[in-house]
């Protein structure tokens, strides 16, 4: 990189992002909350009947569905 350009760097590291705007470039880590209700919601649709998320489809690998680890139980996901 430095061959061709000498300004400013950062490499992102994982759940790293850079907010760019006219008068700046910030760089954060991501704060990611799978609970977090949109903006300007009602209270029915915060009230509402929902469904549990499908554990194994959102974050086990096809190893851990597959049955590559046999005997391996996940940690149970966080719950506000």
């Amino acid at each position: 990189m430095r061959e061709t350009y000498d300004g400013p760097l950062t490499l992102a590291t994982d759940m790293q992002v850079w907010n760019v705007t006219d008068e700046q470039v910030v760089v954060r880590e991501v704060f990611e909350d799978e609970n977090v209700a949109p903006t300007g919601t009602t209270a029915a649709y915060r009230s509402a009947e929902r469904e549990p998320p499908n554990v194994v489809e959102t974050w086990m690998s096809p190893d851990i569905i597959g049955g590559k680890w046999e005997g391996y139980e996940p940690p149970p996901i966080p719950r506000p």
